[in-house]
């Protein structure tokens, strides 16, 4: 694999990102919450839980997404 001109290799990282709401809800009102699907994981606070379901309630269950809901 090239990348600005150097070869860095194939290597498999465990990808996790700790999310706020805005990011999510604005995916899912594009139709590309899909793009989250590169990460392994996805932690969720509790209160950006709460304003997800707030205003989109149908977007964490769409995607087979591992999403990890720490307090």
């Amino acid at each position: 694999m090239m990348w600005n001109g150097a070869f860095t290799g194939m290597t498999k990282l465990e990808l996790k990102v700790v999310c706020d709401s805005g990011p999510i809800i604005h995916l899912d009102e594009l139709d590309c919450l899909h793009l989250l699907e590169e990460f392994q994981q996805v932690l969720i606070p509790d209160a950006v839980l709460k304003e997800i379901e707030r205003h989109r309630p149908l977007s964490l269950s769409k995607l087979g997404i591992k999403f990890i809901l720490s307090p």
